[in-house]
């Protein structure tokens, strides 16, 4: 796939950037060698160095054992001797001179690129102690050095050799060679732990199949703005590397990069940039048995108990093939197993989101039945603040001497009744492109979700663009709360942005503080409230909460900092949830695969999904529209013929408006205007603001030697896409351009702007326009 070859691949340079592509031989100082010329080994046996140029010299030692060089180290060619290449090299740190035959070297010209299936790119040295392993985990066996018997651990400062890359879980690793003298050894460490060689201002590109987001200063969260918006990198957008640095144990690379005529510099995270000179070897493929999975599946999950009906996962990838037709889709809706009931409004969907895919789950179950097995007492809950018409007066939610409903967890959640069960439990009810996460496909994906994501999300809490200290094995540290959950996401295999729902359903009350159940007055912690089961004793949950943060077996507890917490729980989430087959936020509310049916249930709160669902869609913002995002919608036997009502009273998600963070979403909202219209150019801005019944067309005139505009646009719906934005170019004299606003459920209306270039000729400057002109300049028709 074109996609998995366009590796992304981090370019380090630790102190001094300054060496050329493919030379990785150091002197001391570090500085190249002068006067020499960059090669590399080409002998599939490796080759021995000798001391004079001739095989019938003593061979170069180190600890009284030959040195052989493996094919594809880098060395440096000093001069050419009958035969022979008079070449410096070094091996562990230490540099050697000597002769070695010439057909065993390849001599690398100026521009050429040594990257085949097998040789090696470039060079790095190691920035931290690192073991060496037989395979791209850490879960993976220690390579060991068969002269001593022991683990390989490379030191800082040691040289390698870089094969190719790879990635696992989300996890950048390195495929090196270390010259242990005469017994080199070969196989994978993680890259954060490589500062590789490079000329200074390398040549690289963003890798990531949505956006890659430029921070003023790395780690920090606070991306760079142009034009009061955060700067977003595409896939494959060229970039050079300046510099780069570690920063909480995350390598950010400083990039320099020209978008539209304008140069910016700021950092972005390593793992989201590839150096084109470092080869993704896809034929290089870990598998053992289903334990690592092949390149084609390095951000895939491990393998899950199957559900009655296959659900067949996809990694998040770009798409090369044509979206099907609507008639083309029908059709494979059918095929997949969809009721007709399903597939207008899927098809609705897929119009809009042409690359989303749908599976249909068949449970196997017939709808009453689960309706019956969920109506359980204290298993499906609302707020108290609900209107009578959504609890439930079943025996032991209601107290029919007091008239009173019998509360849970403090007060707060009741019971529902039938009504509202039925209507959360159909998922036709929610079959629009804002409500369908919660049937969306929660493992990690890290071509998609980032950190940019994650703090959109964080918005409206006290976690937003926030760091926090923390104690870990003796040291301090320093880190944010974006950045812990990526590292849970990395460590769990579970969506980041599903965690961050989670925690903002469970614990934040407030842009600026959390719930009780992650106070530190007992010194502990449990954002996801993991453990606090329904109780109708006040307190009772959250005690139960906490005494569950404070155990010792397993999920890096005790939780008793907020990273242990995070991380911890997101753990918990992606092995008893995620990774047994509850994979969508509807499966963890209402459990209807066939391990634990109707129990083993997460959440009491019933909207639970639908509203987490909309939070999910706040992270993944404009970039959803060419994913492969993944759905399994469940199907059930003997539904109704139309969808289950709403309950009456109060507000339910999927069917109005609902506020999430400032932002307002809908069930499929048709709302295409435009409120707003910028046309910049010649030095001037003009601005339109637009009414319910604006004009479709507007007009503007500039010098005759203007030669670009830039057009922007603001829908009046948060939930809408605008598109033909941006720099134009202005080469006649009458342009026409348009600006097309798409509402959620898929209609478009368009805008046409007119940008005249004034005649040049002819005219007198002298001569003062009329008020009419003046007015004929910016029109709106």
């Amino acid at each position: 796939m074109s996609y998995l070859k366009n590796k992304r691949i981090l370019g380090i340079a630790a102190a001094t950037i300054g060496m050329i592509i493919l030379i990785t031989i150091i002197i001391n100082s570090r500085t190249r060698l002068n006067a020499t010329i960059p090669g590399e080994v080409i002998a599939e046996n490796g080759t021995k160095v000798y001391k004079k140029a001739s095989t019938d010299s003593k061979k170069l030692k180190k600890d009284k054992k030959d040195i052989t060089l493996v094919k594809g180290t880098t060395i440096s060619i000093i001069e050419e001797k009958e035969g022979f290449y008079y070449i410096s090299f070094t091996v562990e740190g230490d540099v050697y001179k000597g002769y070695a035959p010439k057909n065993n070297i390849k001599e690398l010209n100026s521009g050429e690129s040594s990257v085949s299936d097998s040789t090696m790119a470039v060079g790095g040295d190691i920035s931290d102690v690192t073991l060496v392993y037989t395979l791209p985990s850490s879960e993976g066996s220690v390579t060991i050095n068969k002269d001593l018997n022991q683990e390989v651990v490379l030191k800082e400062g040691d040289s390698i050799n870089i094969i190719s890359a790879t990635y696992y879980m989300g996890v950048k690793w390195y495929k090196i060679v270390y010259a242990n003298a005469g017994n080199p050894i070969s196989g994978y460490i993680p890259a954060r732990f490589v500062n590789v060689r490079l000329d200074a201002n390398a040549s690289a590109s963003i890798y990531t199949n949505g956006f890659a987001i430029v921070e003023t200063e790395p780690g920090t969260g606070i991306f760079l703005t142009v034009e009061d918006d955060a700067l977003e990198l595409k896939h494959e957008t060229e970039v050079e590397i300046i510099e780069s640095e570690v920063v909480n144990e995350y390598r950010y690379d400083k990039i320099r990069v020209e978008i539209e005529g304008n140069e910016y510099t700021g950092y972005v995270a390593d793992d989201m940039i590839k150096i084109d000179k470092i080869p993704l070897n896809l034929d290089d493929n870990p598998t053992n048995g289903d334990e690592f999975g092949s390149a084609e599946e390095e951000v895939a999950p491990r393998k899950t108990p199957k559900k009655k009906a296959k659900k067949v996962k996809r990694m998040n990838k770009k798409n090369k093939h044509k979206p099907l037709t609507n008639i083309a889709f029908r059709n494979k809706l059918k095929r997949e197993g969809f009721p007709d009931s399903y597939i207008e409004p899927l098809v609705q969907i897929h119009e809009q989101y042409p690359y989303w895919e749908f599976e249909a789950f068949n449970t196997g179950l017939d709808f009453n039945d689960v309706v019956a097995a969920e109506s359980k007492i204290g298993l499906n809950l609302v707020t108290n603040d609900k209107p009578d018409t959504w609890k439930s007066k079943a025996e032991g939610a209601y107290n029919q001497k007091t008239k009173t409903y019998i509360p849970y967890d403090g007060g707060k959640w009741v019971n529902v009744n039938e009504t509202v069960l039925r209507y959360y439990l159909d998922p036709r009810n929610f079959l629009n492109s804002t409500q369908i996460f919660q049937f969306e496909n929660l493992s990690y994906q890290s071509a998609t979700q980032n950190v940019h994501g994650i703090e959109n999300m964080l918005k409206g809490t006290p976690m937003y663009q926030t760091s926090f200290n923390y104690k870990e094995g003796g040291k301090n540290k320093t880190i944010s709360y974006g950045r812990t959950f990526l590292d849970a996401a990395k460590k769990s295999g579970v969506s980041p942005y599903h965690l961050v729902a989670r925690v903002k359903q469970e614990v934040v009350t407030s842009p600026v503080s959390f719930s009780s159940s992650v106070s530190n007055t007992s010194g502990y912690y449990n954002f996801y409230n993991i453990g606090a089961s329904n109780s109708n004793v006040p307190g009772g949950a959250i005690s139960k909460g906490l005494a569950f943060a404070a155990g010792s077996d397993g999920y890096f507890r005790p939780w008793n900092n907020r990273y242990r917490a995070i991380v911890g729980g997101g753990m918990f989430i992606g092995q008893n949830y995620i990774n047994v087959g509850q994979d969508t936020l509807y499966l963890q509310k209402f459990n209807v695969t066939d391990t634990a049916t109707y129990g083993h249930q997460y959440m009491g709160n019933i909207e639970a999904p639908a509203s987490e669902a909309v939070k999910t869609v706040s992270a993944y913002g404009g970039s959803m529209r060419n994913m492969n995002i993944v759905f399994s919608i469940p199907v059930y036997s003997n539904m109704p013929i139309g969808k289950c009502p709403a309950p009456k009273g109060g507000t339910t998600y999927g069917s109005v408006q609902v506020s999430v963070s400032g932002n307002t979403y809908s069930g499929a909202s048709s709302n295409n205007d435009l409120n707003k219209i910028i046309i910049s150019a010649g030095g001037k801005k003009n601005t339109f603001t637009l009414s319910e019944n604006s004009k479709r067309t507007y007009r503007i005139k500039v010098e005759a030697n203007t030669k670009y505009a830039r057009l922007n646009a603001k829908a009046a719906s948060s939930t809408a896409t605008v598109s033909g934005t941006g720099r134009k170019r202005l080469s006649a004299k009458k342009n026409i351009f348009y600006i097309s606003c798409k509402s959620e459920s898929g209609s478009v209306k368009k805008y046409k702007i007119i940008i005249i270039k004034k005649t040049q000729t002819g005219t007198n400057s002298n001569k003062k326009p009329s008020s009419a002109s003046t007015r004929g300049s910016v029109s709106v028709e």
